[in-house]
């Protein structure tokens, strides 16, 4: 996921998905092996439509390590077991769309973009769900909507995760008027990384599936709304930040900025709060630099990536023998990134 997008200073990636099912196939959980040939097959030429050029990875034979990185890429959801047989995952040359298939339902039709552009990543999806539908009749019912694996998903099939950057609004904990609208409208949001209450970077994860008895606009306008929101309070709390200017907040930004482009060694909760830092002073025009890279950074300084640059995709976790190398590489990607 690369470029900048609308009211990116606040959201840091937003990832849509159409979720279908086709109705000549028993539901994922019920498939037998005779099923998957015939639906992975169609799959094949529908993306070949969608997409041209495209990566396919074979869940079920993947490494853990690999998992894991398409799991930081939010490729793979947190809570769907990969191992079934006949789950496949495809992305387009840009990493910008992807296709997951057979995972909780049929088909996972993904879009990722920067900042917060709904309307346009609704079409995006549109225009593959209508490639796949060449392909597949949905099972689908005039009353309830599209038809899904876990009955409470019925309906137009959208899903949306907003990764919302909230550093001032986390400081002045200004969260209860926000997080009530969004929670009237049967969103979530949750810590970014699933770490608790305390989350990387101030970084948090604001979810929203589509209703039973909403059609797709009225989906799209509820987000809207609640996003534009959390985008509005952020705003007013970094000004009221700037408007209590210190030169000793300033400092601390161009203190944290330093310890960014010089630092030898940092670890991971470490490096996102410095992160976190550098970009609310980016966003504030106290630090220089691209706010696009501050914002790859999030992504791709978490330990499966550490582990892929470092060339330590077998070994396990951050151990006491290994913490310094991933402590050392991620200090050297900041460097690398914020030197460019």
């Amino acid at each position: 996921m690369t470029g900048e997008g609308d009211e990116d200073d606040v959201v840091l990636l937003s990832r849509m998905s159409l979720n279908r099912n086709a109705e000549e196939f028993l539901f994922p959980h019920r498939m037998d092996s005779s099923s998957l040939l015939p639906l992975l097959s169609g799959c094949d030429e529908s993306v070949r439509n969608m997409y041209g050029q495209s990566r396919s990875y074979e869940l079920n034979g993947t490494d853990d390590h690999t998992i894991t990185l398409l799991r930081e890429e939010l490729c793979l959801p947190e809570s769907a077991d990969p191992r079934r047989p006949g789950r496949r995952l495809y992305r387009d040359s840009s990493g910008n769309r992807a296709f997951l298939v057979n995972s909780q339902d049929h088909f996972s039709l993904l879009s990722f973009m920067p900042g917060f552009q709904p309307n346009l990543q609704y079409q995006t999806l549109e225009k593959m769900d209508d490639i796949l539908e060449q392909r597949f009749s949905y099972a689908v019912s005039m009353d309830l909507g599209y038809l899904r694996s876990k009955i409470e998903r019925v309906g137009n099939g959208i899903q949306a995760d907003i990764w919302l950057h909230l550093p001032a609004l986390s400081r002045f904990g200004n969260f209860s008027e926000v997080l009530a609208h969004a929670q009237r409208e049967g969103m979530q949001l949750s810590s970014f990384g699933s770490r608790g209450d305390s989350s990387l970077g101030q970084v948090y994860q604001l979810s929203c599936r589509g209703v039973l008895g909403d059609n797709e606009a009225e989906t799209l306008e509820k987000l809207a709304l609640v996003v534009l929101e959390f985008i509005h309070y952020e705003r007013e709390s970094r000004r009221s930040l700037m408007e209590g200017g210190t030169l000793e907040f300033i400092d601390v930004l161009w203190r944290d900025y330093a310890v960014l482009r010089h630092s030898r060694l940092l670890g991971l909760r470490e490096s996102f709060e410095l992160l976190s830092r550098l970009s609310l002073g980016q966003s504030l025009g106290i630090l220089p630099g691209d706010r696009a890279v501050s914002r790859a950074l999030f992504f791709l300084t978490q330990p499966a990536h550490i582990r892929h640059v470092s060339g330590s995709e077998g070994e396990g976790e951050e151990s006491e023998q290994t913490v310094d190398d991933f402590a050392r590489q991620r200090a050297d990607i900041f460097r690398l990134g914020l030197s460019s």
